[in-house]
């Protein structure tokens, strides 16, 4: 397979076939592979409607698609949208299977694993304001108004902010990494080292609610409720979080 091949398909393989759903995703997922894991640029970007954009690589999972290495289904997003959720085939499955056993794919199976895990799982808007402010030198050509994108109050898939619960956990989403401690005082540090925010909370619930607040005003956004699983991931044990309310909102800190 060639490099483009390699790098689309490994995108569906990992994580047990995970689906990506729409193009644009798509499109942000690589892009996102060759800027922040160290994967070699493999595709051309350029600014278009919605940020970075690759006709290479839109033409890659085409002819791949065309093999049966990958298949395509429609379906109505949470906006009434249709979107385009890409899938690996068996064939397409076995073809990886064969590239692992005649080449070392670590590098790759690791970088789109990796970022798969961190942002598949975002909203579409989400993922967008994030792109979009990490890499605006991608956005000049873009379709999209940018000051509703970037607006609290309004979305770009018309979908208001304030109708989504406003429970103080649901901010967590926007927490990247966190690190967390207790103070002399018996209060709680949390502090996320990827985006630089940090949140004093009086327990440990407390302050990790008050750190998702914290990114989440900073983005002018809303987030989703934390789960189990995304503890876990963050090396939290569900156990040792108790469901103490998050209180009033914190005193923002810089």
């Amino acid at each position: 397979m060639r490099n483009e091949e390699t790098l689309v398909l490994s995108l569906l393989y990992t994580r047990n076939r995970e689906a990506v759903k729409g193009s644009t995703r798509f499109q942000k997922l690589v892009f996102l592979a060759q800027e922040e894991q160290r994967f070699a640029d493999v595709f051309d970007f350029e600014p278009y409607k919605y940020g970075p954009y690759s006709n290479e690589l839109a033409a890659t999972v085409r002819g791949l698609k065309a093999r049966g290495l990958i298949e395509t289904d429609t379906e109505t997003n949470a906006y009434g949208q249709e979107r385009v959720v890409y899938t690996l085939t068996r064939d397409g499955f076995m073809q990886v299977r064969e590239e692992i056993d005649v080449q070392d794919l670590d590098a790759v199976l690791e970088a789109a694993s990796d970022v798969k895990k961190r942002y598949n799982s975002w909203e579409t808007e989400r993922l967008l304001k994030y792109v979009y402010r990490k890499y605006d030198a991608y956005t000049t050509d873009t379709n999209i108004d940018l000051d509703r994108l970037f607006d609290p109050d309004a979305s770009v898939f018309e979908q208001r902010t304030d109708s989504l619960n406003t429970d103080g956990k649901e901010f967590r989403s926007y927490i990247e990494e966190y690190n967390i401690s207790q103070n002399d005082d018996g209060t709680w540090t949390a502090r996320d080292p990827v985006q630089e925010f940090t949140a004093l909370g009086q327990t440990r619930t407390d302050a990790v609610n008050r750190l998702g607040e914290v990114i989440a005003t900073a983005n002018g956004d809303a987030g989703n409720s934390v789960t189990d699983d995304d503890l876990e991931e963050w090396g939290i044990d569900p156990e040792d979080v108790s469901d103490t309310d998050s209180g009033t909102l914190p005193d923002f800190m810089t």
